[in-house]
C-alpha cells in the first residue's frame, strides 16, 4: 500500500512540473510580426518603378558600353539611349550613320531580378542579336550572339551596371553630359576610328613584344610570355573620342592597362598607369599586309572585265552541272577559302613579294574540297583571273595606305585585270 502510494505521489509530481514547464514555455513565446510592412509583389513593383525612375532620369540619355556575344568577339560599340516616360526607348549607335537614331518599347519586368527589356523591334539594338546579320557578320541563325534583355545589377544615378541576360557579357551605362550633341559625339567617335586604324600594331609592355592585329574591335596579340610559350589573346574593347578603353584589364609583361590614349604624331597609343605600356600603328606594305592573316573577299562586281567572263563560265557550269552556287570566297594569308553550295574548301598558294607594293601568286596546294571543284573545272575559271595557269604577278594600290579597307591588284602583264580585294566581308555575287 505505501509503495502504491509512492508512486501516485511521484506520478502527480511530474504532471505537475510539466505543467508549470509547458506555462512558462507558452509565456515565453513571443509574437510573430511581419518583417516587410508591404507584400512581396508591391515590394517588387516598387523596386522597378524606381529603377525606371532612375533610367528616365538622365535627360540627354545614357551612354551604354554595349558588347554582343558571350566572349565579346566582336569588340564593344557606343549606344546611346534615351527612356522616355511613354514608355518608348531613343536609341543610337556609333555602328551606324552618326545622325540615325531608332525608337521602340522598353520596359523593366522582374524576373529572378529586374530585367531590362527592349521588347519591340529597334533596328539599332536588334542589329546585334538577329540571327542573319543584315551585313553577313557571324553564321546565319547566329548573328553577332547580341543581347536585347538585360539584367540590372548595379543601379544608380551615377551608373548601372547589367548584363546580357543570354550572353551574361558585362554592360555598363552612364549618363551623358547634358550639353553633348548625339550626333557630334558618335561623329567624333567615328572619326577617331578612322585615324587610330593601322593595318598592323605592334604591342610593347615590360620585356614583352606582340604582334597584334585586329578584326571588328578586338585585337589579337601574339607573342612569347617570360617562359617562352606562344600564347595568342582577343582582347575586345570599345571605341573612345581619344583612344581605345578594353573590356577587361590586359595584363602582359606584369603591366595592367585597361586604357590606351592615341598619339597621332608618333602613330601610338599610351596606356593608362605606371607600366608605360604602348601599342604602336605600323604602315605595313601592302603585299605583307596582304598576306599578313585578314580576311580579303573577292567579288564578281569587283572583278574587271577581264575576269568577269572567267567567273561567269564557273558559276554557269556550278550550278547546272552540281546545283550549287558560290556562297564566298576570301584570301587569308597565302590560302585562298570558299564555299560552294554547302561544301568548304581551300587552295594554297605560293606568294612572291616584290618590294612593297608588288606580289606574286602561284596555286600550289589543295584541300580534297578544292581539289574536286579543280579538276572538275569550275576553279580553274575562278582562280584564273588571280593566279592564271603557272602564276601571275601584280602591282598593290589601296584606299588608305595607314589603314587599308580595299587593296587593288593590276595584273603586271595585263594592266586589263584588275581585282580589288575588300577588308569588309562580302558575298561573291
Amino acid at each position: 500500500m505505501m509503495n502504491d502510494m509512492k508512486i501516485l505521489n511521484i506520478r502527480i509530481i511530474n504532471l505537475l512540473f510539466i505543467s508549470v514547464i509547458l506555462s512558462v514555455l507558452g509565456s515565453c513565446t513571443p509574437e510573430v510580426d511581419s518583417v516587410f510592412d508591404d507584400s512581396s509583389a508591391n515590394r517588387i513593383t516598387k523596386a522597378l518603378q524606381v529603377d525606371k525612375e532612375i533610367l528616365q532620369g538622365a535627360k540627354n540619355g545614357w551612354l551604354m558600353k554595349y558588347y554582343p556575344a558571350s566572349d565579346q568577339r566582336y569588340g564593344g560599340y557606343n549606344m546611346l539611349v534615351k527612356f522616355g516616360t511613354d514608355g518608348n526607348a531613343v536609341i543610337a549607335c556609333d555602328k551606324f550613320d552618326a545622325s540615325k537614331t531608332s525608337t521602340s518599347n522598353y520596359s523593366l519586368v522582374q524576373s529572378a531580378g529586374p530585367v531590362l527589356t527592349f521588347n519591340e523591334y529597334n533596328e539599332i539594338i536588334h542589329y546585334f542579336s538577329d540571327p542573319v546579320n543584315s551585313d553577313g557578320i557571324g553564321k546565319k541563325g547566329d548573328g553577332m550572339l547580341g543581347d536585347f534583355e538585360f539584367t540590372l545589377r548595379e543601379v544608380s544615378n551615377q551608373k548601372i551596371v547589367m548584363y546580357g541576360k543570354k550572353t551574361n557579357s558585362r554592360i555598363e551605362m552612364t549618363p551623358i553630359s547634358p550639353d553633348t550633341n548625339w550626333t557630334n559625339y558618335l561623329k567624333s567617335i567615328q572619326v577617331a576610328e578612322y585615324n587610330m586604324g593601322f593595318g598592323m600594331y605592334s604591342y610593347v609592355a615590360g620585356n614583352i613584344t606582340a604582334k597584334v592585329t585586329m578584326s571588328y574591335r578586338s585585337m589579337t596579340m601574339n607573342y612569347a610570355d617570360e617562359k617562352g610559350n606562344n600564347i595568342s589573346t582577343n582582347i575586345p574593347y570599345l571605341v573612345t573620342p581619344t583612344g581605345y578603353e578594353l573590356y577587361d584589364t590586359l595584363s602582359i609583361g606584369n603591366v595592367k592597362v585597361k586604357t590606351l590614349t592615341y598619339n597621332a604624331g608618333n602613330h601610338e597609343f599610351v596606356s593608362d598607369g605606371t607600366g608605360g605600356a604602348k601599342l604602336y600603328g605600323i604602315i605595313t606594305p601592302l603585299n605583307q599586309l596582304l598576306t599578313g592573316g585578314s580576311n580579303w573577299y573577292f567579288s564578281y562586281g569587283n572583278l574587271s572585265t577581264f575576269g568577269q567572263p572567267y567567273w561567269d563560265k564557273a558559276a554557269n557550269d556550278l550550278y547546272t552541272k552540281e546545283g550549287e552556287v558560290l556562297s564566298y570566297m576570301y584570301l587569308n594569308a597565302n590560302i585562298i577559302y570558299f564555299k560552294s553550295g554547302s561544301y568548304p574548301g581551300k587552295y594554297t598558294m605560293t606568294s612572291s613579294l616584290q618590294g612593297d607594293n608588288n606580289i606574286g601568286f602561284k596555286l600550289s596546294g589543295y584541300d580534297s574540297n578544292g581539289q574536286f571543284y579543280y579538276t572538275n573545272g569550275y576553279f580553274q575559271y575562278f582562280l584564273y583571273p588571280f593566279c592564271g595557269a603557272s602564276g601571275r604577278s601584280f602591282t598593290l594600290s589601296c584606299d588608305n595606305i595607314q589603314n587599308p579597307t580595299v587593296i587593288i591588284l593590276t595584273d603586271v602583264t595585263d594592266s586589263s585585270n584588275v581585282i580589288t580585294l575588300t577588308k569588309k566581308s562580302s558575298a561573291p555575287y
